[in-house]
């Protein structure tokens, strides 16, 4: 909750999304996730998907990631494979590199050669942290004024 209320002080979105509780209690959000992992997402409008925390000995949420299975229309234009967020306070820290590296492990272990990930091009910190995690630049989309890089990581060299 102190993760999530963060993100709200500092008048941000939660990224990824997928971490929002949505007024869900705790053991409610555990049980939706559990349910997101499974094809019961495509009825939802979703496509499967687990939820990652990177978590300090003291218990703190200090980033979260979302894998997603396989990619729709929408995630292929915008959104990718894995969605990640530093929480505020933790930023500039090095940890969406290695919660990348690590999200980065599990495609890889369910099967997937390369992975999509997408940020707004006004994110520098997002783009170095894919391009460190071997992403490569595959092109530029203008979404109405918002410039969205896309980059590609083949999960076989890394």
């Amino acid at each position: 909750m102190a993760y999530l209320r963060e993100w709200a002080n500092g008048h941000e979105a939660v990224i990824p999304h997928g971490a929002q509780m949505n007024g869900l209690s705790f053991s409610a959000f555990c049980n939706e996730l559990r349910t997101m992992e499974t094809d019961v997402a495509r009825s939802q409008g979703w496509v499967p998907a687990a939820l990652f925390a990177l978590i300090n000995q003291s218990h703190r949420v200090l980033a979260v990631s979302q894998l997603r299975y396989e990619l729709n229309d929408a995630l292929l234009q915008h959104g990718g494979h894995i969605g990640y967020g530093v929480r505020p306070s933790e930023r500039r820290k090095g940890y969406a590199s290695l919660l990348l590296a690590l999200t980065l492990k599990e495609a890889k272990q369910i099967g997937l050669a390369r992975v999509l990930l997408t940020c707004d091009k006004r994110n520098s910190g997002s783009a170095r942290t894919i391009i460190k995690n071997g992403g490569i630049l595959e092109n530029e989309r203008d979404e109405g004024g918002r410039i969205t890089q896309r980059y590609w990581i083949k999960l076989d060299e890394s």
